[in-house]
């Protein structure tokens, strides 16, 4: 839902005068030199995004700004073929048709997120606001080889801004707009900032933060509310700090940590179209009739207006993890890298799936308001990458990639309501459950790169996967059931690429993605087969001191697609035999 008119003031205060300055080796930027020659690390080594053999995006922090984007769900209007949903607090990116509708705990998405490097798993912490990107790297296509694991669609890499050992510098945004057209105009208010100093030459600090607030524009038409009649508030903030020490020219250590939290009333508010609700509905008599519709009901039919018994829809995220990056630079050989990371996400929603308020509807569970605690989820992982540098005509990076992930979810479907009419989500409902799935992977990978000629090179790159998943899950505190599988795969690509002058190129490249099974859990009832994704795709690139084009075409042939339904209080699982998706 959103507003028929939005405005928005804003200013900017630059802290020194000095520009910003990137610390990765790669930043996505404008070579001065060639206007049009864009660097990327699409395959963990900068080189020319018109030299790499798949589709990409890239945009540097100043081209989102320039856009409006300010969180990630709005890359899809930078990125042609993306599209970023939310089914709640699950996020649902789409690259390609390439997406899912799973939405429980161990039901991972095909569209694998990065943040400086770091995997994150959960679809839940996986919107948030981008106060400090140096860049974003959207690949198309499956990324098996050179990503960490179940990118059959495509990966979106984001790369946040690191210290400087040169220069201090800092931004500071703030925002102030207006949301117009509904009977309840809304303030917003959103602080951005960002700051980085030297301590000395080898060691450098930086901090980054944002901060949103929203009064909300939706009406709230039943009786009890948490803010009145006025609903759909929202409130978030997120810190990032990072410290970069570089002891020696070819030693780079980078420590990382992040904390975020999101009180969201309008995400997951809903209303019923032309009052069609279950809470509008009619008593059944026993006897295949109907007696009255149920007392006391309130049904939202205006616009910007919804009704529930605890005043909207709320969702509560916490997030918060760290890292560390090191660098082993060995001349003449290549560079080794280790990232080590842990990431923790909880998500809270409270949905009022009946758009309706009318507590005798709920009491004969023939109306649904449930909670569900997903998390806490907990990750940690690491991967080592070993980067050549080219031996003539050849080069190749090779990696290691650990990841070990315990994910917990539960379900209180139809909870009391309290004297106020308030529901009671600390009690157990008509309906509760809990689940719990552990997750174990490894893998391997590896692509090396030939120049058969200035004009003809190859690229061959495999992978090999190995993953265990645990699953326990209880329905009114009965006993667990217990399930467990294990698959792997092999994942291969290969590209070839021709240049046709120093501008303009063309391409083919055939891979394959692999994206792993979903068991059971607390909101799955059931559980599917991992799917697979064979992916052919050609194309062409051309760039000049004043233009670039990039144009392809692409087949995805697609088995085992996991497709969830849902019956309006659990979600069934299953594989679809295949599909086929081209463009």
């Amino acid at each position: 839902m959103t507003p028929i008119i939005g405005l928005t003031l804003a200013g900017a205060l630059v802290a020194y005068a000095a520009p910003a300055f990137a610390q990765d080796a790669a930043p996505a930027a404008v070579d001065e030199g060639n206007f049009g020659e864009i660097l990327v690390t699409a395959q963990r080594r900068s080189e020319n995004l018109r030299d790499v053999p798949i589709t990409i995006t890239a945009a540097t922090g100043e081209d989102l700004a320039r856009a409006g984007i300010t969180s990630s769900k709005e890359l899809t209007i930078a990125v042609p073929g993306l599209s970023f949903t939310t089914q709640g607090a699950w996020a649902q990116p789409n690259i390609r048709g390439v997406s899912t509708f799973a939405s429980g705990v161990g039901a991972e998405s095909p569209i694998a997120i990065y943040v400086d490097g770091v995997y994150y798993v959960n679809q839940v912490g996986s919107v948030f606001d981008m106060p400090d990107v140096e860049r974003v790297e959207v690949l198309k296509g499956p990324q098996g080889t050179l990503f960490g694991r179940n990118a059959t669609g495509g990966a979106i890499s984001i790369h946040t801004k690191n210290p400087s050992l040169t220069e201090a510098n800092g931004k500071l945004t703030l925002q102030d707009g207006m949301y117009l057209g509904s009977d309840k105009d809304s303030q917003e208010i959103v602080a951005r900032a960002f700051v980085s100093t030297p301590l000395s030459d080898k060691l450098a600090v930086s901090i980054s933060g944002n901060y949103s607030w929203t009064d909300g524009y939706l009406t709230n038409d039943s009786p009890y509310g948490i803010y009145g009649k006025r609903a759909g508030r929202r409130e978030a903030y997120q810190v990032r700090a990072k410290m970069l020490f570089q002891p020696t020219e070819t030693v780079k250590f980078l420590l990382s940590g992040f904390y975020g939290h999101d009180n969201d009333r309008i995400n997951s508010s809903m209303t019923a179209i032309n009052g069609v609700t279950s809470a509008n509905g009619q008593v059944s008599d026993g006897a295949g009739g109907f007696t009255a519709a149920w007392p006391g009901g309130i049904v939202a039919n205006k616009k910007w207006h919804i009704s529930g018994e605890f005043g909207g829809s709320l969702i509560k995220t916490k997030s918060k993890g760290a890292s560390l990056k090191a660098d082993f630079e060995f001349p003449g050989a290549g560079t080794l890298t280790s990232l080590t990371s842990y990431l923790y996400v909880s998500a809270h929603p409270t949905v009022d799936v009946d758009a309706a308020y009318s507590p005798t509807c709920l009491a004969f569970f023939a109306c649904i308001s449930y909670d569900v605690i997903s998390g806490p989820n907990k990750s940690k992982q690491e991967e080592l990458t070993f980067a050549s540098e080219k031996f003539g005509s050849f080069s190749f990076l090779a990696g290691f990639f650990y990841y070990n992930d315990r994910g917990t979810s539960g379900a209180n479907v139809n909870f009391p309501l309290g004297p106020n009419g308030e529901i009671l989500n600390d009690q157990p409902g008509g309906f509760f459950n809990a689940g719990l799935i552990k997750t174990t992977a490894v893998a391997g990978f590896g692509e090396a790169n030939l120049d058969v000629s200035d004009s003809l090179h190859l690229i061959g790159g495999i992978r090999y996967s190995w993953e265990k998943k645990r699953s326990s899950v209880s329905t009114l505190a009965g006993a667990p059931a217990l399930t467990g599988d294990s698959w792997n795969a092999w994942t291969p690509r290969f590209s070839i690429r021709y240049d046709l002058s120093s501008h303009a190129n063309v391409y083919a490249t055939y891979s394959k993605g692999f994206k792993s099974g979903v068991l059971p859990g607390s909101s799955i009832v059931t559980s599917a087969k991992p799917e697979t994704l064979t992916s052919y795709e050609v194309g062409a690139k051309i760039g000049t001191p004043t233009m670039s084009v990039n144009m392809s075409a692409f087949y995805y042939d697609y088995k085992d697609l996991q497709f969830q339904t849902f019956n309006g209080t659990t979600a069934s699982l299953t594989n679809a035999s295949t599909a086929k998706i081209y463009g």
